[in-house]
């Protein structure tokens, strides 16, 4: 499984070591990562007075919430030499008060992962929606380095 987008390519992954994948899942196993690879050089760059080019890793992963306090986190790791903190975003849009829609964001920085094996690198958001409801998540990359990929877990942690 494969989508090519204009500012690279989402790669269903196997952990199992190939080529610069991660060599085990963050639960030991060898599932299915997302892989984010043959990044443009394009991405990042301004198409307008304050917007850049981004590539959507992930939209709209939806998760059922209670209401009550919550801490989504999803793993990640790269073998870029890092990517500055803003360029790899997490966002979770919920109900709010008064039944009107939020987002909470998160983009630290992300250090290069230490070795294949390396899931030690997250995003994530806390928020409480006012009322049970779904969740919409979506992930964006808006950073470029040659030839160097990033991993997400696609089973986020919950809290």
């Amino acid at each position: 499984m494969k989508i090519y987008e204009m500012f690279g390519d989402i790669v269903k992954t196997a952990c199992d070591g190939t080529g610069d994948a991660p060599s085990v899942d963050p639960d030991g196993g060898t599932g299915n990562c997302i892989e984010v690879s043959n990044v443009q050089s394009n991405l990042g760059i301004p198409t307008g007075a304050i917007y850049p080019n981004v590539l959507p890793i992930f939209t709209n992963h939806r998760i059922w919430m209670t209401a009550a306090s919550h801490t989504v986190t999803y793993k990640v790791q790269t073998t870029f030499a890092g990517i500055t903190a803003g360029n790899l975003i997490l966002t979770a849009r919920y109900i709010s008060t008064g039944g009107a829609l939020a987002e909470i964001t998160n983009a630290p920085a992300i250090n290069t992962r230490a070795d294949d094996t390396d899931w030690t690198q997250t995003l994530a958001v806390t928020f409480e929606p006012v009322r049970a409801g779904w969740v919409d998540f979506k992930m964006v990359l808006q950073e470029y380095e040659s030839g160097n990929e990033v991993y997400v877990w696609p089973t986020p942690v919950i809290s």
